[in-house]
């Protein structure tokens, strides 16, 4: 049987804000006369945890597509957008939507989050 406390320690030392890959595609269509594209963010492999209150740069971010709140939303007081309002990140399932728009300057890059062991 693992340690609890080794897997705790291994969790932390692989895992950090690095840990959290973005992908950014171009998905060809255009909407509105605003190119679209496909963003999907997720866990590096080798970090055995998950990822939660993900927060990502979003500056100058805008979409003429509706996006659902709960999978990416602007707030102020975090200094970014909140992924899944703040709920877990994982490597095996990764996060994407689709919008239409301007990118953000930042492009979506990782600001800040809370690494979650079990």
């Amino acid at each position: 049987m693992v340690n609890p406390h080794v897997s705790l320690i291994l969790c932390f030392e692989k895992c950090s804000l690095s840990s959290i890959k973005v992908e950014i595609t171009k998905t060809g269509r255009v909407v509105k006369g605003q190119p679209e594209y496909e963003v999907a963010f997720s866990v590096n492999d080798d970090c055995p945890c998950v990822e939660v209150q993900v927060v990502v740069g979003c500056n100058g971010f805008n979409s003429v597509e509706p996006i659902d709140p709960f999978i990416i939303k602007k707030d102020d007081s975090v200094g970014g957008c909140l992924l899944k309002n703040g709920g877990s990140l994982f490597q095996e399932e990764p996060l994407k939507f689709k919008f239409a728009g301007q990118l953000p300057t930042d492009n979506f890059k990782p600001i800040s989050s809370t690494i979650a062991c079990s």
